[in-house]
């Protein structure tokens, strides 16, 4: 299966340099499935950890397979239409203005800003007690408040796309709409410890800017070096979590290249985050399959029923339905990215929400609308974090989605500028 793999690895990357000669486009599905999930699988068929004892099962070979030419057909068959797409330019959409008489009351962005910053604070007291429960070395990263956590990280990418069109339109922002900001994302980082959705928020935030405007050469610069700076803080972040007698490259067993250095050492965060993440998946796969435990469709409906909140009519939690066919060989590696549950729902058509997913992005990535680029930014960089959990199941996408559909219908106009007016009684 191995050679089977390589095979198909070589097929995806001319289907890849094909694509990018075609489209020119950087952020495109077969780019984000080729980094995201086939290097971090190669780099797991690496075996550098000794916890990889168990080999590669046929059945794993086959899901990453599958799931590459998935990809690969979807992109040729939309390549014409990716060929014809026009940028949609921001400049040619403005969002409606609130005002209060004949004077701005405030701009759209720094309300859902404030908005995310009050929820983030509101959850962090309910649960803890205190604004800052990460500050306080409390491990808070995955706590979650329904309502108010489940908000902030649905309307905050929302926040930062309207930014973005206040900033086109506006050609810059006040200096206390950037210090909001700033605000904002470092309490959002360090009041629970939380990175995954104020990143997952960010990047879909820089994908929507790439794809929607001409990118300069020294802000690109620009992003690199304030990509490098953030990678730091978020390691930094990491590792205050541990028990300090002991290193990440321990925990995980890291033998790679740089182990043993303080290289290495960002290597195994790396390593145990994604790629081990690989390993998990076989030992599951081969769990469901030996014991049976076939979930029946569970794991796709479920973040439907968080939307609309049924899910307790139902008696069905995701953490409780993962925890029932996932195997967890090491604690500080817990996660087996997203194909263990497309293969415990629907065992050997797991392929179809695989289809459904890559068919729905294409439709949104080749409209010309700002919903659908918007949505489709931020499904890419969901799909590239298939490498590590579907984040679907949380429900926190579709409730985004739903959001910013509503925003795009009531706030964003073409062309002309439409006011709102807040009269005085």
């Amino acid at each position: 299966m191995k050679i089977f793999f390589c095979f198909f690895t070589i097929l995806q990357v001319l289907e890849l340099v094909y694509s990018y000669k075609k489209t020119k486009r950087i952020f495109s599905i077969p780019n984000i499935y080729f980094v995201g999930i086939t290097i971090n699988f190669i780099l797991y068929l690496c075996d550098w950890s000794t916890d990889f004892t168990v080999k590669c099962q046929p059945l794993t070979y086959c899901i990453l397979i599958i799931s590459t030419l998935i990809v690969m057909v979807f992109d040729l068959i939309y390549l014409k239409k990716y060929v014809m797409l026009e940028n949609v330019k921001l400049e040619n959409y403005k969002i409606t203005k609130l005002k209060y008489g004949d004077k701005m009351f405030i701009s759209v962005s720094s309300l859902i800003i404030i908005l995310c910053l009050i929820l983030a604070i509101c959850e962090n007291i309910i649960t803890y007690g205190m604004l800052f429960p990460f500050l306080n070395k409390i491990d808070a990263h995955k706590n979650s408040v329904v309502f108010f956590g489940t908000l902030w990280k649905a309307i905050y990418p929302i926040g930062l796309f309207a930014f973005a069109f206040e900033y086109k339109e506006n050609k810059g922002k006040k200096k206390s709409e950037y210090l909001l900001l700033i605000i904002t994302t470092l309490y959002l980082l360090l009041g629970s410890g939380g990175r995954f959705w104020p990143v997952i928020s960010v990047l879909s935030f820089v994908v929507f800017i790439f794809n929607t405007n001409k990118i300069k050469l020294k802000n690109i610069f620009f992003m690199i070096i304030l990509g490098i700076i953030s990678l730091r803080v978020l390691l930094l972040m990491g590792m205050s979590r541990l028990n300090q007698n002991y290193l990440y490259s321990t925990l995980i067993g890291y033998n790679g290249p740089f182990s043993n250095t303080n290289l290495g050492e960002i290597f195994a965060w790396y390593y145990g985050y994604f790629p081990y993440s690989f390993h998990n998946l076989n030992l599951t796969l081969i769990n469901i399959d030996s014991n049976s435990l076939f979930t029946n469709g569970r794991f796709f409906i479920i973040p439907f029923l968080y939307v609309t909140k049924l899910h307790n009519l139902f008696n069905l939690e995701y953490i409780d339905l993962a925890l029932s066919v996932r195997v967890i060989s090491n604690t500080s590696a817990t996660v087996a990215t997203a194909f263990f549950e497309f293969y415990a729902d629907f065992r050997y058509f797991f392929f179809l929400p695989i289809v459904f997913l890559i068919w729905i992005m294409n439709k949104w990535g080749t409209k010309k609308t700002l919903f659908a680029q918007g949505t489709y930014a931020y499904c890419l960089i969901i799909f590239f974090f298939f490498n590590f959990y579907n984040v679907f199941s949380s429900g926190i996408p579709y409730t985004f989605i739903l959001l910013w559909y509503l925003f795009n219908k009531l706030m964003v106009v073409k062309r002309k500028e439409c006011m709102i007016f807040i009269n005085e009684k």
